[in-house]
């Protein structure tokens, strides 16, 4: 199936080699290969995993968060939570080709915390704390999200809130 171009069959194969499953050897390249056929097919989970694999430089690719970016902002837009996380953090720091800007990790932050991402609940709460990225400062919106973050077992989360 996945030889025949199947989105979904390639990802499990690349999941396959990535963790070498289902009696294949683990290989890192060869889940890259199978993780970029599903990619550009829009696949959004291994869309995601190219992203990271270029953010920190597995499976042989060369470092580069400008493609991590690219694969990040496609998987976004389709909805992965992780990688409305991670392009967030990327607009906070202006990392990947990306001009800095606050107001658009707080878009991206609040996209992923409204599917329960807790980083990026944690990051609202911070935002809100502080004013900033187009927020107005409010303690009562950075202990909701900083609660929200804390349920989900997020450490720094926990311990906002013992100080408020």
């Amino acid at each position: 199936a996945a030889e025949n171009g199947q989105a979904v069959a390639q990802y499990n194969l690349g999941v396959f080699y990535n963790f070498g499953q289902g009696g294949l050897q683990k290989s890192e390249e060869k889940a890259v290969k199978w993780f970029l056929e599903a990619a550009e097919k829009g696949h959004m989970q291994a869309q995601f995993n190219l992203g990271v694999f270029y953010s920190l430089g597995l499976g042989g690719l060369q470092q580069s968060d400008e493609k991590a970016v690219k694969w990040y902002h496609e998987a976004s837009e389709k909805g992965h939570a992780d990688a409305q996380y991670n392009l967030g953090a990327f607009y906070e720091t202006g990392r990947g080709g990306l001009q800095q800007s606050d107001e658009k990790a707080v878009q991206w932050f609040h996209e992923a915390s409204k599917k329960g991402q807790a980083d990026a609940q944690y990051n609202l709460g911070v935002f809100y704390n502080f004013g900033q990225g187009g927020l107005q400062k409010s303690e009562e919106k950075a202990v909701k999200w900083f609660l929200e973050a804390a349920e989900k077992g997020h450490m720094q989360a926990q311990f906002n809130l013992g100080v408020f």
